[in-house]
């Protein structure tokens, strides 16, 4: 790497606020579209007992795409509104507080409440199938063993953290 490449990735790094709030508006509003998607019967639908066989453990393992697709599609089509409204520093007082208050709480649901146990498993065993990948062990692929649901967890804690 040169220098100027060095320091233009730096202070892209430094005006992280600048831009995340946009990053997270569209990851928002993107995952509001799967929503919608999910709400009209399509497939991928990466939570409950009928599309996950393994979310026992998890806090919705009771969700049904019927009813958790058009909820994600509202909540999606709100973050996404109130992420851009935050970045535009849109209202003051009562309505900045409930802004924040749906953003903080968002962010908690993303990152603390939807992942489980898997997503710990699949960041243990990555540097196993990565240093075993050259030596063809071990036997499976990685992405046999996590699945759609768990890749999903992963988008959520992605979005959250943004």
């Amino acid at each position: 790497m040169t220098t100027d490449t060095v320091r233009s990735t730096r202070r892209w790094w430094q005006r992280w606020p600048d831009w995340v709030a946009n990053v997270a508006a569209v990851w928002s509003l993107l995952y509001g579209v799967l929503g919608v998607y999910w709400a009209l019967g399509d497939a991928g639908f990466p939570f409950g007992r009928e599309n996950d066989p393994q979310a026992a453990l998890s806090l919705l393992e009771g969700v049904q795409a019927r009813t958790g697709g058009p909820i994600i599609a509202a909540l999606g089509l709100v973050g996404g509104v109130l992420a851009v409204a935050m970045t535009r520093t849109w209202g003051h007082g009562i309505l900045r507080a409930v802004m924040l208050a749906f953003a903080w709480t968002a962010a908690a649901v993303l990152v603390l409440g939807i992942p489980d146990y898997r997503l710990l498993m699949a960041v243990a065993y990555a540097p196993i199938f990565l240093l075993g990948a050259p030596f063809g062990w071990p036997p499976a692929s990685f992405f046999d063993v996590i699945t759609w649901p768990v890749v999903n967890q992963f988008v959520c804690i992605v979005g959250g953290l943004c």
